[in-house]
């Protein structure tokens, strides 16, 4: 069998390469995890943009690609993403915030929640309004 890399596999980098460019747009710090990572994609760190000294605090990123459609109950207001109980309990065991960054291809859009105390209890269901960074 030959070796491959699956079109997902892709569609998950060019999210992080994305999401990486409106972090560094922002001006703030990006630093991917790179190979070996079990639930979070990178670390952001704040800085403050007029003197550029790094603040010291960071924060867990985690990006989730799709090529196109809609997210679950989506409207021009608010949409929702289950979330999987796995990374759910990783995120709550993290020692810093961790946000989920949900990057959307075809329109080049990226929503992103904080996801370590979003949830309560059993709950999956994250609910999303329009805090909308598009670069498209």
């Amino acid at each position: 069998m030959s070796k491959r890399i699956t079109n997902s596999q892709v569609l998950g980098e060019l999210g992080e390469t994305a999401v990486k460019k409106i972090v560094l747009e922002m001006q703030f710090i990006y630093d991917p995890r790179g190979r070996l990572e079990a639930g979070t994609d990178g670390i952001i760190e704040l800085r403050d943009p007029k003197s550029g000294v790094p603040l010291g605090k960071l924060l867990g990123v985690q990006v989730k690609s799709t090529e196109s459609g809609q997210y679950i109950r989506e409207n021009d207001r608010s949409f929702e993403y289950l979330l999987k109980p796995d990374d759910l309990k990783y995120w709550r065991g993290s020692n810093i915030p961790v946000i989920i960054v949900l990057w959307r291809k075809s329109d080049e859009s990226a929503y992103w929640k904080e996801v370590t105390n979003c949830v309560k209890g059993e709950e999956r269901r994250l609910s999303l309004t329009l805090a909308k960074n598009s670069t498209g």
